[in-house]
């Protein structure tokens, strides 16, 4: 079975919203796989990543 948990933040008179998905994998035995453990998740690691564009 595959499941996301997206967390988000939505600021109306902003215009802006910002939501952090995650997907993870429960496998044969139950345990608990995240299948997005490689990209960035906070500010700085999604800033640095836009920086180099």
């Amino acid at each position: 079975m595959v499941f996301t948990i997206e967390p988000g933040i939505y600021i109306p008179e902003e215009k802006i919203g910002v939501r952090i998905e995650d997907m993870f994998y429960v496998d044969s035995n139950g345990k608990l796989i995240r299948l997005t453990e490689s990209l960035p998740q906070t500010a700085d690691e999604i800033e640095r990543l836009m920086s180099h564009k």
